[in-house]
């Protein structure tokens, strides 16, 4: 088979570029779909939807609104008082955001990071544990699991090299919305940033599909 001349090399190139240049410009101007674009779908807070939206239908990257999962507990009190049935008392409340922090889970042993200076564990006995108490207001001994969470979803980010597995773990370790909604919350105030706009930042398309799927199958408490 004869090799193509360098005219033909030089023609295919060009046409290369103008499709990629003319995709970027299509993106651009919001006739394709970027992959960023996909992400903040994929993510989406809800943008135009009201973040006390606690029905079945609520878009499920509300879960990621650090103030979402007191929408949920007001709404059920809501419900209750309708119903003319006992409130949820702060007590039951902190019982329905309380999770084992060491419980083995799929694909991730939590349990493996968590000897000798192991990340789940080691947090506790660090100045950095005592910085970021501070910085997130974490009072109440089982807000530590959410922060040891935030801590390791912050480092999941690397400077060579991410793991997107922690934070899939870190994900299925809260088997509720409010859950994910509180770790948003003790996230944001430890580090100063938004959880979703953390996890575009150096998750792919496919990384972040999968925290949406976790989401949507999450109960609301």
């Amino acid at each position: 088979m004869k090799a193509p001349d360098t005219k033909t090399i030089l023609n295919i190139s060009l046409i290369i570029g103008i499709v990629l240049i003319g995709k970027k410009v299509l993106e651009k101007f919001g006739v394709l779909e970027s992959a960023e674009d996909k992400i903040a779908k994929d993510l989406d807070l809800g943008a135009g939807s009201d973040v006390t939206d606690t029905t079945n239908n609520a878009p499920p990257g509300l879960a990621l609104a650090p103030n979402y999962w007191i929408s949920i507990f007001r709404n059920i009190n809501k419900t209750l008082k309708a119903q003319k049935k006992n409130l949820l008392t702060g007590k039951q409340i902190k019982a329905f955001l309380t999770f084992e922090p060491e419980r083995p889970i799929t694909k991730f042993d939590f349990a493996t990071i968590t000897k000798g200076d192991g990340i789940l564990k080691g947090i506790f006995n660090t100045n950095k544990l005592i910085v970021l108490q501070k910085k997130a207001g974490v009072k109440e001994g089982f807000e530590n699991s959410y922060l040891n969470l935030a801590y390791l979803i912050y480092n999941a980010k690397g400077i060579l090299k991410d793991n997107p597995e922690i934070v899939n773990s870190a994900f299925q370790k809260l088997n509720s919305r409010a859950k994910v909604s509180y770790l948003s919350s003790i996230f944001s105030r430890a580090y100063n940033t938004d959880l979703q706009t953390y996890l575009a930042s150096f998750l792919n398309e496919t990384e972040i599909s999968k925290i949406a799927n976790y989401l949507k199958n999450k109960k609301l408490v």
